[in-house]
């Protein structure tokens, strides 16, 4: 298998997991991270789904970007921008026919398996946890996994 390859698939798989963890940290009602708390907050304001705002705001960014540093786009880039926001869409949507009134313990469970105030999204222990602790769990599995796997 090519490096670009495991590249794209890396890219595929991680935005996939990406999106379901924000669909399952939605459904828990125990907080989100701190992006997705704000694109859920503009998506409450506006009537709408987290998927269509995830979209517009992210397109935004990207706008931002090309003008500032286009070396940063890549095939990951539009994989996250298409994907992450219709995949946590269809997650809730998911869970939501499943669970339709958690009960504290199974909100606890979503929480943990899926791992804002802000325009009336939740902010929780969720947010707290993703706000402190992406960065250092990012960086740990770039060293042992990504990096490993690309060699």
């Amino acid at each position: 298998m090519t490096r670009l390859t495991k590249k794209r698939i890396m890219a595929i798989s991680g935005t996939t997991l990406c999106g379901c963890s924000v669909g399952i940290l939605q459904d828990s009602a125990l907080g989100l991270d701190p992006f997705s708390c704000f694109v859920t907050g503009i998506a409450n304001i506006f009537g709408s789904s987290y998927g269509t705002f995830y979209l517009i705001v992210t397109s935004i960014l990207l706008l931002v970007v090309i003008f500032l540093k286009r070396s940063y786009l890549g095939y990951t880039t539009l994989a996250n921008l298409l994907l992450t926001g219709i995949i946590a869409d269809y997650t809730l949507a998911f869970l939501n026919g499943f669970v339709k009134a958690p009960t504290y313990l199974i909100r606890i469970i979503l929480l943990l398996s899926g791992l804002g105030l802000i325009f009336g999204a939740t902010v929780g222990i969720g947010t707290l946890i993703t706000a402190f602790f992406m960065g250092p769990m990012i960086q740990w599995f770039n060293n042992h996994v990504s990096e490993p796997l690309l060699r």
